[in-house]
């Protein structure tokens, strides 16, 4: 997917905000899909849930234990409350970075792979121009076409390297 600059809220952007509903059903339906795809990185996203996300958790997983007095109980919540905030932010710090760590991998991998495949392109151009081997000669054209096989599955590997670290 491709990164829209519109995908950021109006108030993170430079540019005009966009009314997506105006825009055709497919720019619109990839803008929405990007944002969703990069909300969990987006700390003033996360910032305007966190009270629901904190309460939500809480009502789910910290009931008032019997014999407990409302000043224990709300003493225990709020530094409760604390520790979920500060994991909550150094979660999506955390997501943050393997996000850019990953876009920089698969930048990466796709510059390695296009550097593959032109090697690939100059052997295959070198094994066709040069003659068949000769008996009692060096090997030339057999050893450029076997290189040739070996950077192809290697330009082919390095193209499909994150698409499998991500789908398993």
């Amino acid at each position: 997917m491709t990164t829209l600059d519109s995908a950021a809220r109006p108030e993170q952007s430079k540019q005009q905000p966009i009314n997506l509903a105006s825009l055709p059903l497919d720019e619109a339906l990839q803008r929405a899909y990007v944002a969703g795809e990069k909300i969990l990185i987006d700390t003033d996203a996360i910032a305007a849930v966190s009270q629901d996300l904190w309460t939500n958790w809480m009502n789910a997983n910290v009931p008032n234990a019997c014999g407990q007095s409302e000043d224990e109980y709300g003493a225990l919540l709020n530094l409760m409350m604390t520790h979920f905030f500060h994991g909550l932010t150094e979660g999506v710090k955390r997501i943050a970075e393997d996000a850019r760590t990953m876009e920089r991998v698969e930048r990466d991998l796709s510059d390695h792979s296009r550097w593959a495949w032109k090697v690939y392109n100059v052997l295959a151009f070198m094994s066709e121009a040069i003659d068949d081997d000769r008996q009692g000669e060096l090997p030339v054209r057999c050893t450029v076409v076997d290189l040739r096989q070996d950077v192809e599955k290697l330009a082919t590997d390095l193209m499909d390297l994150v698409w499998r670290a991500r789908h398993g």
